[in-house]
């Protein structure tokens, strides 16, 4: 709820963090409020989501109510990203089935109210991942763009997003092997000299 206190496990973490630097306007060295003055913590964690909600704070003040209402406006956001996308690439039934599942998983309910890393890290990829796969079927432009501007933002929420580029050069060589023939194939692997 609205009142209940920011006290559990990284949800701490990442607020004292986030108040560190929209309070002290720099990004700390050692891990604000963890640790001692004799043993201090490096503060290892990726940027982005302390940033981001360093952001807020300089805006609006220290405010629990920021906290409690981000995250699940977030998580709606995730359930319309995967339904605008997956409606370009499949058809609105895929689509709405796909947003409901995204947004229902017990883990991402259970996150969407925790402030976490996790949802923002799923709403970058989602926006990352599908707006690659919508360049992959429409060759437009922007959808790439937007797919390369996205990317870095994951990897800087989660360091699981390292992953995303390794997704794109599996799911382009998929969508590329699907165009050609076997003997197109065995052709381009002999011309780069692999077999």
């Amino acid at each position: 709820t609205l009142s209940s206190p920011i006290a559990i496990g990284d949800e701490g973490y990442h607020v004292s963090a986030a108040r560190w630097i929209g309070t002290q306007k720099e990004y700390p060295v050692y891990t604000p409020l963890h640790g001692s003055a004799l043993s201090p913590e490096r503060f290892i964690r990726l940027p982005l989501w302390n940033f981001l909600e360093a952001s807020f704070y300089m805006l609006f003040g220290f405010n629990a109510a920021i906290v409690k209402v981000l995250m699940p406006l977030l998580a709606i956001l995730t359930g319309i990203v995967i339904y605008i996308f997956v409606k370009k690439i499949f058809n609105e039934n895929a689509a709405m089935l796909a947003a409901i599942i995204s947004v229902t998983i017990p883990s991402f309910v259970t996150y969407s109210v925790l402030f976490y890393a996790t949802v923002p890290y799923v709403f970058f990829f989602a926006v990352a991942f599908l707006t690659f796969l919508t360049w992959l079927k429409t060759e437009r432009i922007r959808y790439l763009l937007l797919s390369a501007l996205f990317t870095p933002i994951a990897i800087l929420t989660n360091i699981a997003g390292i992953f995303l580029p390794v997704l794109f050069v599996i799911v382009a060589l998929y969508e590329f092997a699907k165009k050609i023939s076997v003997k197109g194939f065995i052709e381009i692997v002999k011309k780069f000299g692999i077999l």
